[in-house]
């Protein structure tokens, strides 16, 4: 079977634009996979959100120039389709405006956390500075810092669970094994979605957060744990747990961008 690739005349890319100016010229030219019937009819915020899988407000920000995606990879494929033969000048430009707009979008972060600061901490020049570029990486890379921190929580978990241990009791005695062997996996799960930052992962991550959190005051309410003679390290762990889910819960409700 012969596959006939199928390529459209465009006019000139808009030159030196940034995404905001580019994007609403291929929505006004209805540019799409030039293999779609529709080829040639205009986008509008709403069939565009659909097409990238993101809501309108994603789109809307990209309008306005506000939280450019990390990669352009999505825009390109919905605008010119898979095929990289296929309007290599406009794939370029697109490319240069999103370079162009990240950088423009760091800038103001930048000048936002400037104004934040005190005078007397902004006037200390390169302290301030490095502050900003510290703040703004963490606002950046925020999934990937949680992802990380995500999976490294749940190997922690895994090997607490002790598997080799699981089988030689009833599953009520070993009911804080099991609940690690779960937060242990879906720890390592949840870490690579946010990683990947796939659409799932931020409903994933707070279910995770408000379970970790109920499973705190379980553990801290079972007599047994109080009992027994628990080690040093897991009465850390097990304090720790609670203030360190409520912040990651409230990065996954108030901070997670909505750029992928």
């Amino acid at each position: 079977m012969t596959i006939v690739m199928v390529y459209r005349e465009l006019p000139p890319p808009p030159s030196g634009a940034y995404l905001s100016g580019f994007i609403k010229r291929c929505m006004e030219l209805g540019l799409r996979d030039p293999q779609q019937k529709n080829f040639g009819e205009p986008w509008t915020p709403t069939t565009l959100a659909g097409a990238l899988g993101k809501n309108e407000k994603t789109v809307s920000n990209y309008l306005k120039d506000k939280h450019p995606p990390r990669y352009p990879n999505a825009l390109e494929n919905v605008f010119f389709g898979p095929n990289q033969e296929h309007a290599p000048s406009w794939r370029a430009e697109l490319r240069g405006a999103h370079q162009r707009t990240r950088e423009k979008w760091a800038t103001e972060m930048s000048k936002g956390f400037s104004s934040e600061l005190k005078p007397e901490a902004a006037s200390e020049g390169d302290a301030a500075s490095l502050l900003h570029k510290i703040l703004y990486s963490l606002r950046e890379n925020g999934p990937t810092i949680i992802g990380g921190f995500g999976i490294a929580q749940g190997i922690a978990h895994l090997i607490n669970s002790e598997p080799e241990e699981l089988l030689l009791h009833t599953l009520w005695h070993n009911r804080w094994r099991y609940a690690d062997l779960l937060f242990g996996i879906g720890g390592i799960v949840i870490g690579l979605a946010c990683i990947r930052e796939v659409r799932w992962a931020r409903t994933a991550g707070i279910c995770y957060c408000v379970a970790a959190l109920v499973s705190a005051v379980f553990w801290f309410a079972d007599e047994e744990n109080w009992a027994a003679d628990v080690e040093r390290v897991v009465w850390i762990t097990n304090i720790l747990n609670p203030p360190v889910s409520l912040a990651v819960l409230l990065y996954f409700l108030f901070g997670w961008p909505e750029r992928k």
